[in-house]
């Protein structure tokens, strides 16, 4: 995200800058690259606009199929296990991480590795040296990658292979930087995708009223507004676009001095009372195998989230195939 202001700025290396814990120093460079995330405008137009093809409605849209078929693999996989089991990871994990790499075109074996460094990316309380490895770790394995699809990057049109193509090739992109933004997609495509499910699920297992009138809704309008609003009330990302102030700013009566280090907190953005006043068809019955007093939510993460969701439902209760999403 870049800075909206040029009275505050996000380069890590300013004196100021925000850091939240000892354990997730925030490095100004990766290998001599500035991660997206911290960069102003040129450069952070330059990178945005080297993926900005990949997020368009048609190219989004044009995704469904897959990401219908990776839904419904997934519930038919839980409806063979059988209840109980654990729908964060079984389901609210893997529908993410499986979408991820099939648009990067890596292999869903790779999957552990990758949810595992980005677990220890986003962790604010872990060992420091893991912490800082793990991204390196994640750039290594991406240029591995990379260097591979570059022996025929018209083989499967994949968004590593067009990245390849369209950006690299040109000149548009350095090697370093394609894998900078490769780490980001991951990370971010995933975790906080992942958190948003499970909440969300966890939500309408909460509040059964809810549950039903989205069960028989129709209008795929009423779904998206729904999903709009469990992203704000969940609002998985705790801090975004960190920035140190640089000139005096004044805010709703509030003075930032020129060098203090400001993290806007989304949640509170999301729950401001000046702004804001107010599965599953294929599982109807399913519930939480837990009391909701014993649901473990993740704790100093930078995302908002659940560690696990255990759920289950009257097993002969679920359809099976495609058709019972319809």
């Amino acid at each position: 995200m870049a800075s909206s202001t040029p009275s505050a700025s996000p380069p890590a290396a300013k004196e100021g800058y925000p850091q939240l814990s000892t354990s997730r120093p925030v490095a100004a460079s990766t290998e001599g690259v500035i991660p997206i995330n911290y960069t102003d405008p040129p450069d952070h137009t330059r990178l945005r606009r080297a993926l900005i093809k990949e997020f368009t409605v048609a190219r989004v849209q044009s995704l469904q199929p897959m990401i219908a078929a990776v839904v419904d693999a997934l519930i038919d996989g839980m409806l063979e296990a059988g209840p109980p089991l654990d729908l964060q990871s079984r389901f609210a994990l893997a529908v993410p991480t499986s979408v991820i790499l099939a648009m990067l075109g890596i292999a869903y074996d790779e999957h552990g590795f990758f949810h595992e460094r980005a677990g220890l990316v986003v962790s604010t309380n872990l060992d420091s040296a893991l912490a800082r490895q793990a991204q390196p770790d994640i750039r290594a394995r991406m240029r591995e990658i990379l260097r591979e699809k570059e022996k025929n990057p018209e083989a499967h049109d994949d968004l590593m292979e067009r990245l390849i193509r369209e950006q690299i090739r040109p000149g548009n992109l350095s090697h370093e930087e394609a894998c900078s933004l490769l780490q980001s997609l991951v990370i971010a495509g995933h975790e906080t995708t992942a958190s948003i499910i499970g909440l969300g699920m966890l939500l309408l297992l909460r509040n059964p009223e809810i549950d039903r009138r989205l069960r028989d809704e129709t209008s795929t309008k009423t779904a998206e507004q729904a999903v709009e609003e469990m992203l704000r009330y969940w609002s998985t990302t705790n801090f975004v676009a960190f920035r140190v102030a640089l000139e005096d700013v004044g805010f709703r009566g509030v003075t930032i001095r020129a060098g203090e280090g400001i993290l806007p907190q989304v949640v509170a953005a999301n729950h401001d009372p000046a702004v804001f006043t107010r599965l599953p068809k294929r599982m109807p019955t399913l519930r939480l195998a837990i009391p909701f007093g014993e649901v473990e939510f993740k704790r100093g993460y930078l995302t908002h989230g659940l560690h696990a969701l255990p759920v289950t439902w009257q097993a002969d209760c679920g359809s099976t195939g495609a058709e019972g999403t319809r």
